[in-house]
């Protein structure tokens, strides 16, 4: 089998898409459609986590900040029901205590809205492939505060990720 044809009979993951906003929700889904079998496109938390539940999707793209159940409380509850999907936040909160409380929750992926078109669908492809993603502008406040040393600025360091430099 060549690999032309070997690519396109691999299933594609599996997704369900939540945002409150229509036309971001619609925007989204038509993008990620492209790449993706989208399963369920949902404007609020509690029924992007009744999707998940009832399809167990590959991954999960949701919004922070959604009527009925934040997306935080979404990626919680997601994990403390075992549903296996790997969970992307799309989100314009551009905070590192955003992030970090993303990360505890258990998502795989961080993506701020702005960068939608260039960092959204490698983040879905990494978070697929069991690997994170945050947008590396969603970092770029924390150099105004370098003072801090919050936990996430060691994150702009390179030899965090590459061992076997110096």
């Amino acid at each position: 089998m060549s690999a032309a044809a070997e690519a396109t009979s691999k299933p594609r993951p599996r997704i369900v898409v939540a945002d409150d906003h229509q036309g971001m929700l619609r925007a989204v889904t038509d993008l990620v459609a492209r790449h993706f079998d989208v399963v369920a496109s949902v404007n609020d938390g509690l029924a992007a986590l009744q999707e998940a539940t009832r399809t167990l999707p590959d991954l999960v793209l949701s919004d922070i900040t959604m009527p009925r159940l934040d997306g935080l409380r979404l990626a919680r509850e997601l994990k403390q029901q075992m549903v296996p999907s790997k969970v992307v936040f799309l989100t314009s909160h551009n905070d590192d205590d955003y992030i970090s409380e993303a990360l505890c929750a258990g998502a795989t992926g961080y993506v701020l809205k702005p960068r939608l078109a260039s960092d959204l669908v490698p983040a879905l492809n990494l978070a697929a492939a069991g690997k994170f993603f945050i947008s590396p502008h969603a970092f770029a406040e924390t150099l105004a505060y370098a003072e801090t040393r919050h936990v996430l600025e060691s994150y702009l360091d390179e030899n965090v990720f590459f061992w076997g430099g110096k």
